[in-house]
């Protein structure tokens, strides 16, 4: 018979993993294509479902522990285990994830994922056959060969992070050191977990610690996707119109806003000759050059929509001569990846000196001379 004390765990107990459980079917029900690539998606997925069989796991064996249902000793034993294992394997999806996002080569290295997989199978052999021959101590947590699993998750996490942070300091762009960052925080809250939970066995820390890096990811994810454009990683016309209303309203003689009107110079016939596939990648090849650029003038780069793009922000020397830094800057990344088109842009610039100009009347002037732009460009060619 429970005492009222330990019906109260355990009721606490199941309600977190049932919470849990609800929480993340419905991420798992909100993730869409447009969100990421399919890849870091696919990733993304399968952590969610290995959680959702670890809550399970979670929940039959507290109800073991507590005293809650009569079972053999054997059953706490195998499904703490399986708790165990399945956080090794969430571990190793994180790193799949990781370094999807982070654009890592080792995302697609084939022998890499085939040799991770090799100490689970190990781990997963070795317990089995403890639990036929009966070599196994009941509620054995983190001691001896029990510790196997979970060391095997914090190797899976503590590679990603030096993954992460080596990317975060060779990032070429901002976006990208912020992106490995984010991968960084997010799987700080289950290792802290890890070793909490060490000193205090029998609560859902664990299960509270994985939820809020899987939420963390999700959440960062519907962020990116808010306030970016999913192909180029730009931020889109929501994103610049925020940015550039509050730069306006700031506005003054010593403080000029500028605005950059591009577009993509004979776009429909790259998507007409070369493919659609083509015409994807010479839009991403524009947002890096732009990218680039933005940085290194300051400004924020956005994309504006189909084939224009914008870049706005503090006046600045920097800015002088842009529109032939961005076609230089394209003509050398074509010729460095020897694609079968040729990528130059007609660019319009707008000025405002006054807090009282808006975005939409910038957007016109800064139209008007990216056509003047385009028009010589059409009779030159």
């Amino acid at each position: 018979m429970l005492s009222g004390l330990a019906l109260k765990m355990i009721m606490a107990y199941l309600s977190v993993d049932a919470v849990l459980f609800l929480c993340t079917i419905l991420i798992l029900k909100h993730i869409t294509g447009d969100l990421a690539d399919e890849y870091a998606l696919t990733q993304l997925r399968r952590m969610l479902s290995a959680f959702l069989v670890y809550l399970c796991a979670d929940t039959a064996w507290a109800l073991c522990y507590h005293g809650a249902v009569s079972a053999p000793e054997a059953a706490g034993y195998i499904l703490e285990q399986i708790t165990l294992y399945v956080s090794a394997v969430i571990g190793y999806f994180w790193f799949c994830y990781a370094s999807a996002q982070v654009r890592s080569r080792l995302a697609h290295a084939g022998f890499i994922h085939r040799f991770a997989w090799l100490p689970m199978i190990a781990i997963a052999l070795f317990h089995l056959s403890r639990y036929r021959t009966g070599d196994f101590t009941p509620n054995e947590y983190l001691n001896g060969a029990s510790l196997l699993p979970i060391l095997l998750a914090a190797v899976y996490f503590l590679i990603g992070i030096g993954m992460c942070i080596r990317r975060a300091v060779h990032a070429d762009t901002q976006v990208e050191k912020k992106e490995a960052l984010a991968q960084i925080r997010a799987c700080a809250a289950p290792l802290l977990c890890i070793m909490i939970d060490n000193g205090i066995h029998g609560t859902p820390l664990l299960a509270l610690g994985i939820f809020s890096s899987l939420l963390m990811f999700y959440l960062h994810l519907v962020q990116t996707n808010i306030n970016h454009d999913a192909l180029t990683g730009l931020a889109n016309r929501r994103r610049l119109s925020v940015y550039a209303e509050r730069c306006l309203h700031h506005a003054h003689e010593q403080n000029s806003f500028c605005l950059y009107m591009i577009d993509v110079n004979s776009f429909k016939k790259i998507n007409d000759r070369c493919g659609h596939q083509e015409g994807d990648k010479a839009l991403q090849m524009v947002s890096a050059v732009l990218k680039d650029e933005a940085e290194r003038c300051g400004l924020m780069a956005a994309r504006w929509g189909g084939d224009e793009f914008v870049l706005a922000g503090p006046d600045c020397p920097e800015t002088k001569d842009l529109a032939e830094k961005i076609n230089a800057a394209l003509a050398e990344q074509c010729e460095k990846q020897g694609v079968p088109f040729t990528l130059s842009a007609s660019v319009g610039k707008a000025v405002s000196s006054s807090d009282q100009e808006t975005l939409a009347s910038l957007i016109l002037q800064a139209d008007d001379e990216m056509y003047q732009a385009k028009e010589t460009f059409h009779a030159m060619h």
